[in-house]
């Protein structure tokens, strides 16, 4: 939380960000194909 707008934006052009997002974007994709949906039915009493 920052304490102005000012402060935010100085933040986003400090050393500590680019620190923190310097690998932004170049991690592998952990998925291989599109999401598909897998849905569970519950049995209650035995």
């Amino acid at each position: 939380v920052w304490a102005s707008h000012e402060d935010f934006v100085a933040w986003t052009k400090s050393e500590n960000f680019r620190a923190a997002h310097r690998n932004a974007g170049t991690s592998k994709v952990h998925y291989l194909g599109h999401p598909q949906f897998e849905g569970f039915s519950v049995v209650e009493g035995a």
